[in-house]
């Protein structure tokens, strides 16, 4: 009767320890995928800011116009955060690559001058601009982009070294 007792108490014993960490598990894991989602959805929300604050330099630029520097240094200034592309919570923005492209090509418009290729330089930088940005505008649920870039396997990329 006494070693029943032992065995019911060793298994129920082993069956909350088990259930604490699978529950622990859940926990963690539902914490991790909210945290990647809402980091998401902020980095979303600033993409389609920057997208719809760039139509003034569009229409600028459609009528041979170049944009107001002030206006592109304020919307990178405002958004660039929200965009970078943080480790461990992918994907929460833009890659480093595409940030910096993003941060190079605000630059560039901030600085567009009166020389003749400005005009054509500062097509190409929106033009790509919102190429970059052209995966916000996509309307797919949060939680599905998280737990598919989940399921993805992260490789190093090598660097990309540019001079010019």
């Amino acid at each position: 009767m006494r070693r029943r007792t032992l065995r019911l108490g060793v298994s129920a014993a082993v069956f909350g320890i088990i259930g604490v960490v699978v529950g622990g598990f859940i926990a963690t894991s539902a914490t991790y995928f909210m945290d990647r989602r809402r980091a998401w959805t902020e980095a979303r929300a600033a993409g389609l800011q920057v997208i719809s604050e760039l139509a003034p330099v569009c229409e600028a630029l459609k009528h041979k116009r170049l944009p107001s520097s002030e206006l592109c240094a304020r919307v990178w200034e405002q958004h660039r955060t929200a965009l970078l592309f943080r480790p461990g919570t992918f994907p929460s923005g833009l890659k480093a690559a595409e940030w910096l492209e993003l941060a190079e090509s605000f630059n560039r418009l901030g600085r567009a001058g009166g020389c003749d290729g400005a005009l054509l330089a500062a097509r190409r930088d929106v033009a790509r601009v919102l190429q970059i940005l052209d995966v916000f505008k996509e309307d797919r649920p949060a939680m599905l982009v998280v737990f598919l870039k989940a399921l993805h396997v992260y490789r190093r990329s090598p660097p990309v070294v540019r001079c010019e």
